[in-house]
């Protein structure tokens, strides 16, 4: 997945869920970068889930891009008239 924030704003882990068609019980392990939002970058937060008899899933990883969306100095140019 993926999820566009601006600087400054506040990002919430949501985690995930997982499920299995035999286990009772799944655990959800959360790595990869700590989103920072006051630092422009790309984040990657992986998330594997394991079942009761210690077999994991395939990963999966969320984008957390964080940016400078006000548009910077573009807001300022005008058409040329005339």
């Amino acid at each position: 997945s993926y999820i566009m924030l601006t600087l400054g704003d506040t990002y919430t882990e949501f985690g995930a869920v997982g499920q299995d068609d035999r286990a009772a019980n799944v655990t959800i392990d959360v790595s990869g970068d700590t989103v920072n939002t006051a630092v422009e970058n790309y984040y990657y937060v992986q998330y594997r889930a394991m079942d009761d008899a210690g077999n994991l899933s395939n990963a999966v990883v969320r984008l957390v891009d964080v940016a400078n969306f006000d548009g910077g100095t573009s807001d300022n140019i005008s058409p040329q008239t005339g």
